[in-house]
């Protein structure tokens, strides 16, 4: 049971359904409108965070430690426009809004001790 799972794709979704289950509102129902089968929705619709390279996750953590864009660049000895490469790459695969929410995302994930 455990490795089972349920894919959907939606044709024509305006972002109504990404925007509920990143608040974790949807329910499943049957053709006669039952709940036969009520689902958890966790967190976010594209998770890709285990897709994170090695120098994204480097990025990601002094991210964690309140790093400024400049200073992640001067510790990982890369040009600041490749951490902000990094940065925006981050918050896609993780579909962060900002640089805070990657963090939390990640800590509560267990990828990163605060």
């Amino acid at each position: 049971m455990a490795d089972e799972a349920l894919s959907v794709q939606l044709l024509g979704d305006d972002g109504r359904l990404a925007r509920a289950l990143r608040r974790g509102r949807v329910r499943l129902v049957d053709g006669d409108g039952d709940a036969d089968l009520v689902v958890r929705v966790q967190a976010v619709v594209r998770d890709d965070v285990g897709r994170l390279t090695q120098r994204e996750f480097e990025v990601l953590e002094q991210m964690g430690r309140g790093a400024t864009n400049l200073e992640i660049a001067e510790t990982l000895y890369i040009a600041e426009n490749t951490v902000k490469n990094h940065v925006r790459s981050i918050l896609l695969k993780m579909s962060a809004k900002s640089r805070t929410e990657a963090v939390v995302v990640a800590h509560q994930r267990g990828l990163l001790q605060l």
